[in-house]
């Protein structure tokens, strides 16, 4: 075998590989996808004068943010791909202990901590945006 023939099976490869793991997506997801996280993000870390407020508060913010990847799961299973294979499952429970460690922290948020909060959803957002539409 020719290392040109070689070479274009490789790609080949790589790239049936790459469809099936990372399925196309509308052009709206990811942008839909990084604003619901952004913000519930920058909703967790505003401090509420009272616990119950708060408390709310994180509940929207952990909803937002579970709408949006609810969002992308279902994107990817109308693919016909299901579940996390590879380091896809790695990456997610990753980010599952940073998305806990980070609202820990949000539940001890000061006021004077607020545009921190809203600075980290708007990077956190814009990352969402950035990785999802590379992706497409």
């Amino acid at each position: 075998m020719e290392p040109s023939e070689a070479r274009q099976h490789l790609d080949g490869a790589r790239d049936s590989y790459q469809s099936a793991v990372l399925p196309p997506m509308p052009a709206w997801m990811p942008v839909t996808c990084g604003v619901l996280i952004g913000s519930g993000v920058a909703l967790a870390g505003q401090a509420a004068p009272t616990p119950w407020l708060r408390v709310l508060l994180i509940g929207v913010a952990v909803a937002l943010a579970g709408v949006g990847v609810l969002l992308y799961s279902s994107s990817r299973r109308k693919n016909g791909v299901r579940g996390l294979r590879g380091s896809a499952r790695g990456q997610a429970s990753t980010l599952t202990v940073c998305a806990i460690a980070f609202l820990i922290s949000a539940v001890n948020a000061s006021a004077e901590l607020r545009w921190i909060y809203v600075a980290i959803g708007v990077i956190v957002g814009l990352a969402v945006v950035f990785v999802l539409g590379r992706r497409r």
